[in-house]
């Protein structure tokens, strides 16, 4: 049974999305959401030919490296129970995840997944509380950074999703976020005004997602397409009483080259209204998985980026990457402001006999000579 790509998405959202959705906690590879969705999937796939039935399923813990630009050093703990409901479903899941960085961030999170009906139906909920500490450079064309920044806050997230087929799946998504915006002691915000600072910030986000998906691997895909959109409305509650709109259209191209070679394309497209608080703009590094450049570097209104990828096998335990990308932000799509890009190379360390699970080191540099280093589990994207 092939295990279906948005489901395997929701439960890394599930098990750590809350330390990434709460402002800015990393770019993407080093994301906890995606290393949490891909050590997920190993264990996921390992059990879809268990038993079926709540009481014969199977228990999984795993200890996740973090690196980042905007986090630092770090380690996610995470753990859950997995099972299947009937022959014909996905596999289920219950757990939660715990995360510290070498910055002062923390935070945990619960979460489930649960499919059944033959795997026509999915719910996923997910329920958690952070305080993220990170820096932010300037916003909607306007440039300031860095200004260190801690936001803390408990996130709700609720999903129901219907597979229409093997390949593609429709759903809607509902999320609430309460959170406190402060600046860290001893620095100054330049726009003091700014509606959310100092003061609880409580907000609404609703919309449904759209999934096509064609590659022959969730873990590490050697040929074939994955495209998603995700749209939403939200809205302020109590005192911060706004309204925006936001959409996000990613997709995920790969081609087979030789018997030990990957060519791996990605784009992305995120437009969010003039309305947008700052932490729900779209975001290079956060938004569209671009390696070099801290998540609170560039943000704005409207965001494109593509990025490529070569990977190759080295033997049955390591593997090497290359990688460049390019992205640019702007007010909206007829006004984005200069590209900014980034490349680099990474190693890859095979941590499953069964499965193609790596452990990925990338080292980056940007267009303006800044270096970054991520550790995480799993491809980029």
């Amino acid at each position: 049974m092939r295990e279906s790509p948005m489901s395997m998405r929701r439960i890394g959202n599930g098990m750590a999305g809350l330390l990434s959705v709460l402002a800015f906690m990393a770019a993407s590879p080093g994301a906890a959401e995606d290393e949490a969705s891909h050590l997920l999937e190993d264990a996921m796939t390992a059990t879809q030919d268990a038993p079926v039935g709540f009481g014969r399923g199977s228990l999984i813990v795993a200890p996740i490296p973090l690196k980042s630009p905007a986090l630092g050093n770090g380690l996610i703990a995470a753990g859950g129970y997995l099972f299947t409901f009937d022959a014909g479903s996905d596999t289920s899941f219950i757990g939660a995840a715990a995360m510290r960085t070498s910055n002062g961030s923390e935070g945990a999170a619960v979460a489930t997944n649960l499919n059944f009906a033959d795997g026509r139906w999915s719910v996923q909920a997910m329920a958690g509380r952070a305080r993220v500490n990170y820096a932010l450079y300037g916003f909607s064309g306007l440039t300031f950074g860095p200004v260190p920044l801690s936001q803390e806050g408990t996130f709700l997230r609720l999903g129901l999703e219907r597979g229409l087929s093997d390949r593609v799946s429709v759903g809607i998504e509902a999320q609430v976020l309460d959170t406190t915006l402060r600046v860290s002691p001893g620095n100054a915000f330049p726009l003091p005004n700014l509606p959310g600072f100092g003061i609880g910030v409580t907000q609404a986000l609703i919309g449904p997602t759209f999934t096509f998906d064609t590659r022959d691997d969730t873990i590490y895909p050697t040929r074939g397409v994955q495209a998603s959109l995700l749209i939403q409305r939200g809205f302020g509650l109590g005192r911060f009483d706004n309204r925006f709109d936001r959409g996000t259209f990613e997709i995920a191209v790969y081609a087979p080259l030789g018997e030990k070679g990957v060519l791996a394309l990605g784009a992305t497209a995120c437009r969010a209204s003039g309305e947008a608080p700052f932490f729900n703009l779209c975001s290079v590094g956060l938004t569209d998985a671009l390696r070099g450049f801290p998540a609170g570097q560039y943000l704005d209104n409207a965001l494109l980026s593509a990025q490529a990828e070569l990977r190759h096998r080295l033997g049955g335990r390591f593997g090497v990457v290359a990688f460049a990308g390019a992205s640019r932000t702007g007010a909206g799509f007829r006004d984005l402001g200069p590209t900014v890009s980034a490349g680099g190379v990474g190693l890859r360390v095979r941590l499953s006999r069964s499965f193609p699970l790596d452990f990925s080191i990338d080292q980056t540099v940007n267009d303006a000579g800044d270096s970054y280093t991520y550790v995480y589990i799993g491809q980029s994207f």
